[in-house]
């Protein structure tokens, strides 16, 4: 120390007086008797045998007796084990810990990241329908990443592979359904299949397909009734797949900025969750997704021009979905008040809040005079929009505040909320938190692109193009209530359908079409994006 930083009142400790006592650093080993899902999600598990208090809260099955740390499935290990008598070759091997590595962890959203990052890697390496499908999955990946002309051999030996275990993976489910009697293991590691063959779908861009997998398994569900079964009596909690399904059913129909028509096929689970208490924040977002996709139905069925029969059939749906809303906010109530959501499930909670905030007003929007009754939620939509800020600006906990928060469902209901909301200052905001999204997924090498932000540029740009022409004294707006530029946009001009035409191989095109150009029978306006349900 110099002298220009010694100051007479500071004491300092010599290291060689027998009399100063330093503080030592206490240690402890680092223990490796945690349960699996524990010591994957990286959190402290209390070793309760059979199945610890982390994995009862969350209903996760815990494995104490099958799990040990030389033979760990966790995804993160680098060991791949196969669930075949057969020995697997180099290759399977390494695209296995490819998938479980790497390609589940873009695949996780906020609500099913246990589903992706812990559940089925594990389920990969136990179960042999899921091991050919995630290799299947791997491989079709390494196929479309290889853009270069020297990789064609490599390409070529990825695709048969894709295809090869592809037709091992429906030639094991096949299997499975000719068993007297399909346990739920079975019924779930079936779905699960299924949503790896799904993933192989929307890589492709094969829309068609895409949709007669969601289709036929939701009609599994359906039968199989999985809405009343145990979560934790199964290795893949049933409540994670069928919340999967749940959202898959309305993206590949339409993409995030679509409207149309949006079948709904959940009106026999969201009775079975009626009576069911809420225990989870998964549980919480599978109910609400019902309803908030029901509720979106009801009003993206109508026509640009409905008639007073079909408003009035429309208000009757309405009324049944707000009665279930109802139910669902007291039990979402109740759940918020358990001390162990508020400390783990922060995020998740505050984006269910977002969507709760959404959902209310879907239930209670006037239907009958829809373009202009979404102007009487504008406090809302700014009370939702902080919302997400906070959580996309500071992560919910001090531990993630440095990082870049991912929040796929958050990002879905700034899209809402983007397309109808008509302030103009709200709706910038919101696509301004968009921004950092990593929106969509881009496998495809394509020249033309648009990120989902830039699209709700242009959809805004189209609705205000109104705008420019009352500035030079040329209104267009053939409507009751005229533009009002800088504050109002008419209903006339705003995007009422987004058509995708989803081309493989290359950029989808979407047509965007204002409430005149339906009326008047006009094409739109044409953008291209990068397969835009792939989020």
């Amino acid at each position: 120390m110099s002298e220009a930083q010694w100051h007479p009142h500071q004491v300092t400790k010599d290291p060689y007086d027998p009399k100063v006592k330093f503080r030592k650093r206490r240690w402890s080993p680092k223990v490796r008797t945690g349960c699996a899902q524990c010591r994957a999600r990286r959190i402290k598990c209390d070793e309760t045998k059979p199945i610890c208090k982390r994995c009862s809260t969350s209903r996760l099955v815990c494995d104490f007796v099958s799990w040990c740390p030389k033979n760990s499935l966790a995804p993160t290990l680098t060991v791949s084990s196969s669930p075949l008598t057969v020995q697997p070759t180099k290759s399977e091997q390494e695209l296995n810990h490819l998938f479980r590595t790497k390609l589940t962890l873009n695949s996780a959203d906020e609500f099913n990241e246990d589903l992706w990052k812990i559940h089925i890697p594990l389920a990969s390496q136990s179960q042999a329908p899921i091991w050919h499908a995630s290799i299947a999955f791997a491989a079709l990946w390494r196929y479309q990443m290889a853009k270069s002309s020297i990789d064609t051999l490599f390409k070529q030996q990825m695709y048969e592979e894709s295809l090869r275990q592809y037709s091992s993976a429906l030639h094991c489910v096949l299997q499975l359904t000719q068993k007297p009697k399909l346990s739920m293991t079975d019924q779930v590691s079936i779905l699960v299949a299924n949503v790896l063959f799904l993933r192989c779908c929307m890589n492709r861009g094969d829309a068609e397909a895409g949709q007669a997998i969601v289709a036929s398994s939701v009609q599994l569900i359906h039968h199989w009734n999985l809405f009343h079964c145990d979560t934790s009596s199964t290795p893949i909690p049933s409540n994670m797949v069928v919340l999967f399904f749940s959202k898959m059913g309305r993206y590949l129909y339409q993409s995030l900025l679509t409207t149309g028509h949006s079948p709904w096929q959940w009106e026999k689970g969201l009775a079975a969750l009626r009576g069911k208490p809420i225990v989870s924040c998964t549980d919480a977002c599978l109910e609400l997704e019902m309803i908030w996709t029901g509720a979106r139905a009801v009003i993206e069925e109508l026509p640009v021009q409905p008639k007073v029969k079909r408003v009035g059939k429309a208000y009757k749906s309405q009324t049944k979905f707000r009665d279930s809303f109802r139910i669902w906010s007291s039990k979402f109530d109740a759940l918020q008040r358990q001390p162990y959501i508020l400390r783990t499930d922060h995020i998740r909670l505050s984006v269910l809040l977002v969507r709760k905030i959404l959902v209310q007003i879907l239930v209670n929007v006037d239907i009958g005079r829809l373009e202009t009754s979404w102007d009487d939620y504008y406090a809302d939509f700014e009370r939702a929009t902080l919302l997400a800020k906070s959580v996309l600006e500071t992560g919910g906990l001090d531990r993630d505040k440095k990082k870049t928060i991912f929040t796929p469902m958050l990002a879905k209901s700034l899209h809402f909320m983007a397309r109808v909301c008509r302030h103009p200052r709200l709706r910038r905001q919101i696509v301004q938190l968009l921004a950092p999204q990593l929106g969509m997924a881009r496998l495809l090498s394509i020249d033309e692109d648009y990120s989902p932000t830039q699209i709700q540029d242009t959809m805004i740009a189209v609705e205000e193009s109104g705008w420019a022409m009352i500035r030079i004294g040329q209104s267009e707006c053939d409507c009751l209530i005229e533009c009002v530029p800088d504050e109002y946009i008419c209903s006339n001009h705003r995007v009422v359908t987004v058509d995708v035409n989803l081309r493989p191989g290359k950029a989808s095109e979407l047509r965007l079409r204002t409430r005149a150009d339906v009326i008047n029978q006009r094409s739109g306006h044409i953008v291209f994006v990068a397969a835009p349900f792939l989020m």
